[in-house]
């Protein structure tokens, strides 16, 4: 027996979480586990995620159970990943 695991998508910065209700090529998402991807579509319409960077979460971590704090942190440490994402491709 195969389990599928629901992957649960939030927009960036939200606070409290808010679920994205429709993928939007290039749109960043933030996934449960915090990792952050773009999203592109193909010719076919098919919707596809690049990584942009890893979460900053501690391992075995999921969103949904970070508390007020935490969440306001991991935006504050994702927002810096970003910043280092966007220097590397300058």
């Amino acid at each position: 027996m195969v389990l599928e695991e629901e992957i649960k998508i939030y927009k960036p910065s939200s606070m409290p979480l808010k679920k994205v209700e429709q993928l939007e090529e290039g749109n960043m998402v933030y996934t449960s586990k915090g990792d952050c991807f773009r999203c592109t579509k193909d010719d076919s319409d098919a919707y596809y995620f690049t990584e942009i960077h890893p979460s900053v979460l501690v391992e075995g971590e999921i969103m949904e159970e970070l508390t007020d704090n935490q969440l306001e942190l991991f935006w504050k440490l994702s927002k810096n990943e970003l910043k280092k994402y966007n220097d590397d491709r300058a």
